[in-house]
């Protein structure tokens, strides 16, 4: 069953349709969003509009209000936003979901000390919906990390050219390659090396190097050994400048990478 969300709102901060978009991304996730929307203007008070839904475990999991600087800055408003906070944690206990949604920044002096310490969220965070979700299913926020299986890590060199270490962060490749586009041949004078994660060798110690043209249309100059490139051993591509682009990884097989520079070789 869909867990149910109470959406606090003022009726200003939706004239161009800011609340519905809230609502409808909740929604496209499974949330059963319940709007309550107030008029600052009406005089109504806030508890009147929320207590009776909130307090209520057979109508609301969780609460939450969409905290803007201009509908946070009534005193009034804030006056009433405390009661409820209160009556909603002394009726639902300190585990009740209370979140607090902020159009990006909000002055967080204009929050009611109940919602500082609770979730506050970011309409500029990707993951604000998701995470809302997780609040009223009761689970932890686990970040999504995403991180590339490869690094390329570039180093300074006493002569001033271009070190780049490659190497996978699991697995290997054997045999690999490493190239970057023929045209950027004289620019870039590329040469390979061999040797130990960060330490960038002075000497080549590569087996059975060779170094050719390849690709559908021979746009690659192509650089070959049969070293085996693992988490711990890298290989080292030392340049004039740096080339638009690489592509490395197993010569002939996957995985294979493509990885653009922004600064081209000219």
């Amino acid at each position: 069953m869909a867990k149910r969300l109470w959406l606090t709102y003022a009726h200003a901060d939706n004239v161009t349709g800011d609340v519905d978009n809230i609502d409808a991304e909740l929604r496209r996730i499974g949330v059963d969003v319940h709007r309550d929307v107030w008029d600052l203007l009406a005089g109504i008070p806030l508890w009147d509009q929320i207590g009776a839904a909130i307090t209520d475990p057979a109508r609301c999991d969780g609460w939450m209000v969409f905290a803007t600087q201009t509908s946070l800055e009534s005193p009034k408003c804030i006056e009433e936003l405390w009661y409820a906070l209160d009556r909603a944690l002394e009726r639902r206990g300190t585990r009740f979901p209370l979140i607090a949604l902020c159009p990006s920044t909000v002055d967080p002096n204009v929050l009611p000390p109940a919602l500082r310490v609770r979730l506050a969220l970011s309409l500029a965070d990707p993951s604000w919906a998701t995470r809302t979700k997780q609040a009223l299913e009761g689970r932890p926020h686990r970040p999504e990390i995403s991180v590339d299986p490869y690094e390329v890590a570039p180093h300074e060199s006493p002569d001033g050219r271009v070190v780049l270490e490659i190497r996978p962060r699991s697995g290997s490749w054997a045999p690999c390659y490493v190239a970057i586009p023929a045209s950027e041949e004289r620019v870039v004078r590329p040469s390979l090396y061999f040797g130990p994660r960060g330490s960038p060798p002075k000497n080549a110690t590569l087996y059975q190097y060779r170094r050719g043209l390849g690709g559908t249309e021979n746009e690659w100059l192509v650089m070959q050994a049969s070293n085996e490139a693992t988490p711990t051993q890298s290989y080292y591509l030392r340049c004039d400048a740096y080339p638009s682009r690489i592509s490395f990884g197993v010569l002939g097989g996957k995985p294979f990478y493509v990885v653009k520079f922004e600064r081209p070789a000219r």
